[in-house]
């Protein structure tokens, strides 16, 4: 999904949107310089920002882009000199790395998407979480109960290395603090 500032009244724009014609842009850029929209968020996967930026690019027109995290990684055209600023939380997007990071990037070829590093930190919570059970199997409703509790509190203070946070787990809480810095 692009979009435009609110204010502006520009509509926002699918990520699969296609152009009418061969050879037409996909993205209603045109119109939106018309409007004199001077920035544009960018919220959506980093094949979808890349083909915004192309277009941006085929049409000289450089308005301050605002990307997401799922774009993580996202190379701009040659030549382009707009202000691009990219979503950044704990690791991700920051140029940090810890073993565990650099453990993915071997074996995937390149950093995790922002998704893939959400999934891993809920993994790597609920692994945690989990480790506090005893092995075996539990049909009894009264174990299966507090082993259930055994683990919403080992989740809930869980302390591990997260990649989408500086936080390192729910803080004796019920969310995750993060900070996103552009």
């Amino acid at each position: 999904m692009i979009s435009s500032p609110a204010w502006s009244g520009a509509p926002a724009a699918a990520c699969d949107a296609r152009a009418a014609r061969a050879g037409e842009a996909r993205f209603p850029l045109a119109a939106w310089r018309k409007q004199g929209v001077t920035s544009i968020a960018l919220a959506g996967p980093r094949h979808c920002s890349a083909d915004v930026l192309l277009e941006l690019a085929t049409q000289k027109w450089e308005p301050s882009l605002f990307v997401g995290p799922e774009a993580l990684g996202l190379e701009l055209p040659r030549g382009y000199r707009g202000k691009v600023s990219v979503a950044k939380a704990g690791l991700m997007g920051t140029g940090r790395r810890d073993a565990a990071l650099d453990a993915w990037v071997r074996a995937h070829g390149d950093d995790p998407s922002w998704w893939a590093a959400l999934g891993r930190d809920a993994a790597v919570l609920a692994q945690a979480a989990l480790a506090v059970l005893p092995q075996g199997i539990a049909t009894d409703a009264g174990e299966v109960a507090r082993r259930r509790e055994a683990v919403r509190g080992a989740l809930e203070t869980a302390s591990v290395a997260l990649w989408t946070t500086s936080a390192a787990g729910f803080g004796a809480g019920r969310k995750v603090e993060r900070t996103i810095a552009w």
